[in-house]
């Protein structure tokens, strides 16, 4: 979705969500949002298990693909549920990337401003009422995945970090 000369020229953030709850943010965005999918969420868990039928492609490749990037100077790694706890360090941390400082009051207005739920109210961000913005929550996985499920991705998950070095967060 990127223009192919994007990290040979711009900055580029790469924001991660822990796997189990961007199935369900994804599930929500397709099923409400675009309306691409019909089904319900145990179909489209197992779809995006399988790494198949799903839009915007494997979660995985994705990963991969940005945390092997990580170490440019260009680009920029954090994880979503870093934001949710300590959105004032992230925003610091995404200043000192793109080497734009801003002062203590500033951080703390914009933190303010960055809440999920501020941006929720935003409708140039949650497109006048669309639902593209959801729960913002860690965590709400626990209330789509049965202790079999949750189980069984985490062996899954094991297996697909192993050697990466990633470390997920949030499971």
């Amino acid at each position: 979705m990127l223009p192919k000369d994007a990290l040979a020229k711009c900055k580029v953030i790469f924001v991660c969500r822990n796997i189990k709850d961007a199935c369900v943010s994804y599930y929500h965005h397709q099923k409400k949002f675009t309306k691409n999918f019909k089904g319900e969420f145990p179909e489209f868990q197992t779809l995006f298990e399988e790494e198949s039928g799903l839009y915007y492609g494997s979660y995985w490749e994705h990963l991969k693909e940005a945390w092997k990037l990580r170490g440019r100077d260009n680009v920029k790694f954090i994880w979503f549920e870093d934001m949710k706890q300590d959105l004032a360090g992230v925003i610091k941390e995404i200043c000192e990337f793109l080497k734009v400082p801003l002062s203590s009051l500033q951080v703390m207005e914009l933190s303010e401003q960055l809440t999920f739920n501020e941006m929720k109210k935003n409708q140039t961000v949650n497109f006048f009422g669309s639902q593209f913005l959801r729960k913002g929550e860690v965590g709400d996985w626990r209330n789509y995945f049965d202790k079999k499920t949750s189980e069984r991705w985490d062996c899954w998950i094991q297996d697909k970090l192993e050697g990466t070095g990633i470390v997920m967060k949030g499971i």
